[in-house]
């Protein structure tokens, strides 16, 4: 059977060590958590020296494991090097990777920072994934994704394939059946009303997602033409009352009951 993890981003009003204990009191045995923010007005929770040895005390008595670190943001004046306490504190969590955003449009550099993100990130031991989308400058969908990584050519360089990403990109899903299996190194599910191809989706991606099965994603072409194996995980961020427990309680039965449609 294949794990389905969640990501931070869906309880994003919780600490750290809070939200571990949420996800295994769901059932939910991977998650992927922040140690890096783009802006310090994000009000983002990050795993941080401070609070790295509580954090890891709650992983190991929950068998809760991380799977990426977040979020690496590429722009015109980004210092690499500037990455590397973030990355330190994923090795130490055993994270499997760190997610690069690509914001700045130029070819030469970006093509230059990530390289040297993936030259660092293999330092620690970890996979760098690039996660598209429209709202980045310039690489928007999975075709010029892929460009990149044949361009860059490191051996620790993948995709994260999130389905928002994808269909707000116009990016077809059977485009995935073409690409080697280890070249995706993970994916990432949600729901929308809309299947609309537009640029203007920030608060959707960041506030306002829904559930699988809320709306109308091909969630199970999608998982069933990723390849085998792949790493699933839910993104779901919405703005609502209630627990944040009782609101991944929900999000991750949901995802379970579209895996198990699914067959993984």
């Amino acid at each position: 059977m294949t794990s389905l993890g969640i990501h931070h981003l869906t309880a994003v009003e919780t600490d750290p060590a809070e939200f571990v204990s949420i996800a295994a009191a769901v059932g939910c045995k991977r998650i992927s958590v922040f140690t890096q923010t783009f802006s310090p007005q994000s009000g983002w929770h990050l795993v941080t020296r401070n609070n790295i040895q509580a954090f890891k005390d709650r992983l190991d008595s929950t068998g809760v494991q991380v799977t990426n670190i977040e979020c690496f943001m590429i722009t015109p004046h980004t210092d690499i090097e500037s990455f590397r306490s973030s990355l330190e504190l994923g090795a130490q969590l055993n994270a499997r990777g760190a997610t690069a955003l690509l914001y700045d449009a130029d070819e030469a550099r970006v093509i230059d920072q990530l390289s040297r993100l993936c030259e660092l990130t293999a330092e620690y031991g970890l996979h760098t994934n690039i996660e598209f989308m429209p709202l980045a400058p310039r690489w928007k969908t999975l075709s010029q994704a892929v460009e990149l990584m044949h361009q860059i050519n490191q051996p620790n360089l993948g995709l994260g394939i999130d389905l928002l990403h994808m269909i707000r990109s116009g990016s077809p899903i059977e485009d995935l059946a073409n690409l080697p299996p280890e070249q995706i190194h993970y994916a990432q599910i949600c729901d929308s009303i809309s299947l609309d191809v537009t640029e203007e989706y920030a608060n959707e991606a960041g506030n306002s997602r829904l559930a699988p099965a809320e709306g109308h994603f091909p969630i199970q072409r999608f998982l069933q033409t990723l390849p085998a194996g792949t790493p699933i995980e839910l993104e779901v961020p919405q703005q609502q009352p209630g627990s944040a427990r009782e609101r991944v309680k929900r999000i991750f039965a949901a995802g379970r009951r579209q895996m198990e449609t699914a067959g993984l």
